[in-house]
C-alpha cells in the first residue's frame, strides 16, 4: 500500500484508494458545510495526486463537477485494460 503502490486498494486489505475517494470527502463534509451537489464539488491534485484526481473522477463520474490536474503523474500498466484512456473520459 501507500506511496509504493500509488495508494491503490491492495490485496492485503488496505483500501487506500477508497480512503481517498470516499472517506476523505465524507470527513470533510462532517467538519465543514460543503455542498453535495456535483455542480459545486471539485477535486484537484498535484503529481501523484493529479493521477488520483483523474482516476477518482473517472471511476466516480457523478461526484465532481470540476477536476484540476497539476503536473499529473501518468501510470501505465502492462495490461492495457487497466490503463486509462483520455478518449473514454466521461463528459
Amino acid at each position: 500500500g501507500g506511496p509504493s503502490r500509488w495508494y491503490s486498494n491492495c490485496i492485503d486489505g488496505k483500501r487506500w484508494f477508497d480512503f481517498i475517494a470516499d472517506e476523505v470527502p465524507r470527513f470533510a463534509r462532517m467538519v465543514a458545510p460543503l455542498s453535495r451537489k456535483k455542480s459545486k464539488t471539485f477535486v484537484a491534485g498535484l503529481s501523484m495526486g493529479g493521477y488520483h484526481t483523474w482516476a477518482i473522477s473517472k471511476l466516480h463520474p457523478g461526484k465532481f463537477g470540476y477536476i484540476g490536474l497539476y503536473s499529473a503523474a501518468v501510470r501505465m500498466d502492462r495490461n492495457s485494460s487497466k490503463s486509462y484512456s483520455w478518449k473514454r473520459m466521461p463528459k
